[in-house]
């Protein structure tokens, strides 16, 4: 897998890039630099017209609602029945309430606290009249507190629409929607600029200054990625991750569907693999499947659900690397509202899975980072693209067919997949066929199973733009860095097994090791069950990577 961190696809992100700019605040937080340059936070904060001076470019109802000086606790749900009923699959539900921890703190706020306050205009550099930003900080907040109470003090009214946005819907209860209406009537523009401008610099100070990161329990890693975590909740990041995308993604997203669903229909035309099994309504909901990215501000739940994703997505765990850390964030979050939400996904639940097929729509949900590299760029080869995200939509498709061989009143949908994942098990080193030999983990029937037919797939639609070349500055053609990038998904860290292993000596090294061996599996799998893979390595017959006896299910 060495040869793999040598293919560039695409340039680094610009210098000034907003991506750049939360690559270093991260950075910052787990290796300060020595002359605790905050640079930084200022360069991320100003770039997002947030700054404490000028006008308040980025100032609206969304802002205020989602973290003016944390005044509210907002949930993010995605609502299955708004979704199917409002034919609106991006849109976001938010669910806030007054934050009645925050309101108690502002009457209770430390006399010293105009100091703190110092400090924290300190860390996020030069400020112009800081004494007079401090202060009107502190009335302001005053202001917000009696307004808060005063809301807190109506009647409790079931949760109604309060903004209504492109890609969200803010829903709160009878004291929200006085106390936004208050807000908005009493302070003037500028100065609730001044308080979202507050909040960015107070959530995201931290991440920067080696002072400000708190000191209690776990390593400087977990306590910095908490920081981070927090600051995902910032509306200048959630922005990035709405409106920055590349345009004609989502385009080229619904192009390569096509593509893929096209090469499922050509391989499986004549009713093999589970096609004949398959409900005919299926087969024709099958034919207007498609992906749609799907959206969330808020961080991860826990820390142990972040720890089980890490350990299906090894790669993703770098302290130096933000973006690979981000962009499991955003899939965990996805993973966990859609628990949260009700809908049946059932086996989806588990860390290894890739996407979601929907049991309520006839759509593959996808986060918006799935549509950033590694797994996606428009200026990325095909080979990166197929192989990435390629292999992500073909695994969701077969997954499509496969909730409807396992859904209600299909009794024999397990035993019709069986011999197919009994075949790729076999094909397995590793392989053991007790009982005791499953853990959490090992991938699960369908997965082994989605991973070798959706490579399969990803590559027959990449093979037909295929160039035969070498790759400049890579003694590597195209369909080995197609396999190269399929694997990269699984890798893992050698920094990440130690710290594992440290945390707990004993459990932690038998959980590294099959966690290691589960990775190992998803990258190699498929791998030793395709022609194309043994003809690009050259692999020897009979060999490891290319036994004679192959799961070809087409």
């Amino acid at each position: 897998m060495g040869a793999v961190a040598t293919v560039t696809t695409t340039p680094m992100p610009s210098r000034n890039s907003l991506l750049n700019k939360i690559q270093a605040l991260f950075a910052s937080c787990l290796r300060p630099p020595v002359n605790d340059s905050t640079a930084p936070l200022k360069v991320f904060v100003d770039s997002q017209g947030l700054g404490f001076s000028g006008k308040a470019t980025a100032v609206d109802a969304v802002l205020i609602m989602l973290r003016l000086s944390y005044l509210y606790d907002v949930q993010s749900v995605l609502s299955a029945h708004l979704l199917a009923v409002m034919s609106q699959p991006r849109a976001v539900l938010l669910r806030a309430s007054v934050n009645r921890h925050y309101v108690r703190w502002l009457g209770d706020k430390p006399d010293n606290v105009s100091f703190s306050y110092h400090v924290l205009l300190d860390v996020y550099g030069e400020v112009e009249n800081a004494d007079k930003v401090v202060q009107l900080v502190s009335a302001t907040e005053n202001v917000v507190r009696r307004s808060a109470m005063s809301a807190m003090s109506a009647n409790a009214t079931p949760l109604e629409p309060i903004l209504e946005d492109t890609d969200f819907r803010y829903y709160g209860n009878g004291a929200t929607k006085t106390l936004l209406s208050t807000l908005r009537s009493s302070l003037s523009p500028d100065t609730l600029h001044l308080l979202v401008s507050w909040d960015v610099v107070r959530t995201m100070a931290p991440v920067v200054s080696p002072a400000t990161v708190p000191g209690e329990g776990g390593t400087r890693f977990s306590r910095c990625w908490g920081l981070v975590q927090r600051s995902l909740g910032v509306p200048a990041v959630m922005t990035y991750l709405l409106h920055n995308l590349v345009p004609n993604t989502t385009e080229a997203l619904h192009k390569m569907t096509n593509e893929l669903r096209a090469t499922y229909n050509a391989l499986f035309s004549n009713e093999a693999f589970i096609w004949n099994s398959v409900p005919r309504t299926t087969l024709i909901e099958f034919q207007e499947l498609q992906a749609t990215p799907l959206f969330f501000p808020s961080g991860v739940e826990s820390k142990e659900q972040l720890d089980a994703f890490y350990e299906a997505y090894p790669y993703t765990r770098e302290d130096d690397s933000f973006l690979e850390n981000w962009l499991t964030v955003h899939r965990l979050v996805d993973e966990t509202q859609r628990n949260a939400s009700g809908l049946d996904i059932s086996i989806m639940l588990t860390p290894n899975a890739m996407t979601l097929a929907s049991a309520t729509t006839n759509k593959i949900v996808l986060p918006a980072p799935a549509l950033l590299l590694p797994l996606f760029s428009a200026d990325a080869l095909a080979s990166t693209n197929f192989a990435g995200l390629g292999h992500v939509l073909a695994h969701g498709m077969l997954r499509k067919l496969h909730n409807a061989l396992t859904g209600p009143g299909e009794s024999n949908g397990s035993a019709v997949l069986e011999p197919y994942n009994q075949c790729v098990q076999r094909s397995s080193p590793i392989y053991d066929p007790s009982p005791s030999a499953s853990d959490a983990g090992a991938t699960s029937e369908i997965d082994s199973v989605a991973d070798l037919v959706g490579l399969h797939v990803s590559y027959e639609a990449f093979s037909e733009r295929l160039q035969r070349r070498t790759l400049p500055y890579t003694n590597m053609t195209e369909q080995q860095v197609f396999f190269a990038m399929h694997c990269f998904k699984f890798c893992r860290i050698a920094p990440a097994m130690q710290r594992l292993q440290y945390a707990t000596p004993t459990s932690g090294q038998d959980a590294a090791s099959r966690a290691f061996k589960a990775s190992r599996e998803r990258c190699n799998a498929p791998l030793r069950n395709m022609k194309a893979f043994a003809d690009a390595f050259k692999c020897r017959p009979s060999s490891p990577m290319n036994p004679d006896r192959k799961c070809t299910f087409w």
